[in-house]
């Protein structure tokens, strides 16, 4: 878990932790978005990446047979994401069919609205977490690679285990794919 989210996009660039973290998922240490996903399955594990408001994280529920593996995974994805241009595109063009949807939906018109009335456009409450259709075509690779490297680092990140597993057993697992984690994050949250 991570210290940062959606508070923290910069002006014009509305939507971009949540583009960030969801593109973890499309490639990471080496694997496309593919290999990731079969890498996964394989293991039986769910892992998934999401930001919210205030932090943004990776989470793994795998079955303990398989914890090595998936997370060796886990730490591919938090910590070495492939930001891979084909996939961000893919990304844009769901995300601006998900806004004209949403044209639709009164449900999703009366939170937006709102949220705009209630915190106003210029405060990140009052803007949607996804962006805005200016927003999300700015969107680029290396606005998302910025923002991970800005804030995706040790001394601004939390490991949670919960499960069937000792300190013991799972200190020298964490060390062996978090222990070389190094930055210092900037200060946001």
């Amino acid at each position: 878990l991570v210290r940062a989210g959606s508070v923290l996009d910069p002006p014009g660039k509305t939507g971009l932790a949540s583009m960030m973290a969801s593109m973890m998922m499309e490639g990471a240490g080496g694997r496309d978005a593919l290999q990731l996903a079969d890498a996964i399955d394989f293991l039986g594990a769910q892992v998934g990446s999401s930001a919210g408001m205030h932090t943004a994280g990776v989470t793994l529920q795998t079955p303990l047979s398989k914890l090595d593996s998936a997370l060796a995974l886990q730490a591919d994805i938090a910590l070495r994401p492939a930001f891979a241009p084909a996939e961000l595109e893919r990304k844009r063009k769901s995300r601006l069919t998900t806004l004209l949807q949403w044209r639709d939906e009164p449900r999703s018109l009366a939170t937006l609205t709102f949220n705009n009335t209630l915190y106003g456009s210029a405060h990140p409450y009052g803007a949607s977490s996804i962006g805005d259709e200016q927003a999300i075509r700015s969107l680029r690779v290396e606005d998302l690679r910025q923002f991970h490297a800005r804030y995706f680092c040790p001394d601004n990140a939390v490991l949670i285990v919960v499960g069937d597993v000792t300190v013991a057993e799972m200190k020298p697992k964490l060390e062996r794919e978090f222990g070389a984690w190094k930055g210092t994050a900037e200060a946001g949250l």
